[in-house]
């Protein structure tokens, strides 16, 4: 009980950092695909790369706040913290990752999805390596049969953490472009090497539309 309320009011703290700066930002949304027209009635799941996380809770109350989205975070500590920041935005969680909890959490997210929400995921989370796809997010599109839409970033002016995933802080009034990328399908039966391709082949998609910002001073 005493380790609870510091992490509580640590996250109180950060949801306030948070929503000054992102209160300054310029936030456009690119939606080339009409992700949320022509599907706003259907489920799917949005795939970021954990150093972009920061923007996501202020995009999601400015793109579609009706359209209801659970994010996958870890079961670890940071994972905690991270669900207390959520919390503030309404946006609940599902726990889990491939070291713990990983069987339940894939449930979980698979009954949010049959549900008609959205998920959120950040494949390469909670501990790198950086730009990394962890296997998780195919299996639950194969097995959901919802589609991977990647979530991409461009950012005016940034800041870098000295994180394993170098965290990515965009600077106060500068611009950032959300990029909704094509929904990707994945097959619901698949061997195992099959299975391998088709993971690689989702990298290497989600890897060529990734850009890195510019450290600007």
């Amino acid at each position: 009980m005493g380790k609870s309320k510091p992490a509580a009011w640590q996250a109180r703290s950060l949801v306030a950092v948070i929503r000054l700066l992102t209160a300054t930002v310029r936030k456009v949304v690119v939606d080339e695909e009409a992700i949320l027209t022509q599907n706003a009635a259907s489920p799917v799941v949005y795939s970021l790369w954990h150093n972009r996380l920061l923007m996501i809770p202020a995009f999601f109350e400015k793109i579609n706040p009706e359209r209801k989205v659970v994010a996958l975070t870890s079961a670890s500590r940071d994972g905690g913290m991270l669900s207390q920041v959520l919390a503030a935005y309404q946006i609940p969680v599902v726990r889990g990752s491939s070291s713990r909890r990983g069987a339940r959490a894939l449930r979980e997210a698979t009954r949010a999805l049959e549900e008609g929400l959205c998920l959120c995921i950040t494949p390469d989370g909670p501990r790198g390596p950086r730009y990394r796809l962890q296997p998780g997010v195919i299996k639950l599109a194969q097995v959901s049969q919802v589609p991977i839409v990647p979530i991409h970033f461009t950012y005016t002016g940034v800041w870098r953490l000295r994180s394993w995933d170098q965290f990515i802080v965009p600077k106060p009034f500068s611009q950032v472009r959300l990029h909704l990328g094509e929904p990707i399908a994945i097959p619901a039966e698949l061997s195992e090497e099959a299975f391998e391709a088709q993971r690689k082949e989702v990298l290497d998609r989600i890897l060529s539309e990734t850009h890195e910002p510019e450290d600007r001073p």
